[in-house]
């Protein structure tokens, strides 16, 4: 009884260390400058798409990148047999030139810029075809009661 049980302390305490090590090698991280810290270090130049989410919190799953590869807005990659692989230095780059800044806001609420004025369509709605609904008949039936 107590073999077994140590045997599996045992692999417990290894798939800690093996998702310790995992989490470590995340190095593809955002500094508060707003720069991409090219820290390659154990991340390997070529990763296959099921492998990035383990190096690149930005992507959150293999999903992610199989829908990007499908509109062709994701970092490039080269197909090897049936699976995407993708290097290392290509991912970095995709992230770093999809980099932008927040909205910026008036500190002082008097230099603030007014709200643009509202605007009125700029059509008018289209009269809707086909018999109306029975919601809309009531209504127009209560709206001509009232009306004399």
């Amino acid at each position: 009884m107590t073999r077994s049980t140590d045997e599996s302390s045992s692999t417990f305490m290894q798939t800690s260390r093996i998702s310790d090590d995992v989490r470590s090698q995340r190095t593809a991280i955002e500094t508060p400058q707003g720069e991409f810290a090219s820290h390659t270090n154990g991340i390997p130049s070529a990763l296959e798409r099921t492998e990035i989410p383990l190096y690149f919190r930005q992507f959150q799953n293999a999903a992610v990148l199989k829908k990007l590869a499908h509109a062709g807005k994701g970092p490039l990659y080269q197909l090897i047999g049936k699976k995407a692989w993708y290097e290392t230095a290509d991912i970095i780059a995709w992230l770093a030139s999809r980099k932008r800044s927040g909205p910026q806001r008036a500190l002082d609420p008097e230099k603030a810029p007014p709200p643009p004025p509202l605007q009125a369509p700029a059509t008018p709605r289209k009269k809707k075809r086909g018999r109306p609904s029975k919601a809309t008949q009531w209504r127009h039936a209560q709206a001509q009661r009232t009306e004399p």
